[in-house]
């Protein structure tokens, strides 16, 4: 008897030991990311005459597997539809100064984690400070990229928490009365989806930038439980920002808060969001 008390006691602790690693492991990859790096230096056959986008798609934190193919059959689609030429990859050798140089945009498509090596990001820093542009996608938004010049010029902010009860609501967020008129001519007055709802340290309007939709954030419940802190239950309160557009000395971000989920990349209107910041970034002065 006690030889079989032992060893369903090892057996427990190892389930134990392995849940507790798993846990370690997620916690770890969600805040620090998986710091792999690729500096290869693609051959690209750019097309001459077209728009060219890079879609680029690398997970080294929390990988949002749907989404991000999602994301890619949309962005593709309207490649086609506008005569574009886009090059997708997940691997970050295209950050250089030659390469980068020749695209009118970059999509960072559910980007997550330190993707980039030191000479990436300041290559990458240089191209948008000298005339590029940048979509960002919601996990190119969160806390695992752990880049201040990132948070200060292309986010304008710092991403706290999401909630987790439950994780997805269903909420409107709308066109901001600021917005021009061919601007409210283009883009949908609201937008419904049910979404991960990111909420920031603060408003993004601090450091410059010009929000474009936003919601009631006390419409949601906001709490969540990550990592230490059991229950974070505070949002951003009645101004919630989602969408927001960053000038980065001659260049241009931005930013798109939702993009959870699948669901959210075959809503009509979502994609005429992400149209619309595609052509904003990649219109030059």
């Amino acid at each position: 008897m006690n030889k079989w008390l032992k060893r369903i006691g090892i057996v427990v602790g190892s389930l134990l030991l392995l849940g507790a690693l798993f846990v370690g492991y997620f916690v770890f990859r969600v805040t620090k990311g998986m710091p792999f790096f690729e500096t290869d230096v693609p051959y690209i056959e750019f097309a001459e005459g077209k728009k060219s986008i890079l879609l680029f798609s690398k997970a080294n934190g929390f990988v949002h597997g749907d989404a991000i193919d999602a994301g890619k059959r949309v962005f593709n689609q309207m490649a086609t539809e506008n005569d574009w030429f886009i090059y997708q990859t997940d691997e970050a050798g295209v950050f250089n100064k030659e390469q980068l140089a020749k695209f009118d945009a970059v999509i960072w498509n559910n980007v997550s984690g330190q993707v980039l090596t030191e000479e990436q990001r300041t290559d990458f820093s240089n191209y948008l400070e000298n005339g590029g542009g940048l979509l960002g996608i919601h996990a190119a938004g969160d806390f695992s990229h752990h880049w201040q010049w990132y948070y200060d010029h292309v986010l304008g902010t710092t991403f706290s928490h999401h909630p987790l009860k439950p994780q997805l609501q269903e909420a409107a967020i709308h066109l901001e009365d600021t917005a021009d008129s061919l601007t409210k001519a283009f883009l949908p007055a609201s937008l419904d989806l049910k979404e991960e709802w990111y909420i920031f340290n603060k408003d993004p309007r601090e450091m410059g930038a010009n929000v474009l939709y936003a919601m009631d954030g006390d419409k949601i419940i906001p709490n969540g439980n990550l990592l230490w802190i059991k229950d974070k239950n505070w949002g951003m309160g009645a101004f919630h920002p989602n969408v927001w557009s960053m000038e980065i000395e001659k260049g241009k971000a931005f930013y798109v808060a939702p993009g959870h989920t699948a669901a959210t990349f075959e809503n009509a209107d979502y994609i005429k969001v992400l149209k619309y910041g595609i052509d904003f970034v990649s219109k030059k002065e």
